[in-house]
């Protein structure tokens, strides 16, 4: 019983061994693999905080010009119509025409 003890606890020894020897070359594979999903991660969060620091006022967008700009052509296009379709009806635009509304 002694001889099946001693020889039990030789093979888990070699086993432990092996089951280390494992460990650092899974380990030394990943090592590189690790720090580049640490660098991304810290990117992604340099990224996800731009959005705070844009509406904490570093930078503001603002749709007005280009509402400004939509109502300018929106003018020019029906004074444009009232002169080349001066029979059409007032209040029938372009759009309107073009899908038979109003």
């Amino acid at each position: 019983m002694e001889k099946r003890v001693d020889s039990l606890e030789g093979r888990l020894r070699d086993l432990q061994q092996r089951i280390n020897a494992v460990e650092d070359k899974t380990l030394a594979r990943f090592e590189p693999v690790l720090a580049k999903i640490e660098a991304l991660t810290a990117e992604i969060d340099r990224i996800d905080a731009k959005p705070a620091m844009i509406a904490e006022g570093e930078a503001s967008f603002s749709t007005a010009p280009i509402e400004r700009a939509v109502m300018r052509l929106s003018e020019r296009l029906g004074r444009v119509e009232q002169t080349v379709l001066p029979g059409s009806r007032r209040g029938r635009g372009f759009f309107s025409r073009l899908f038979r509304r109003g």
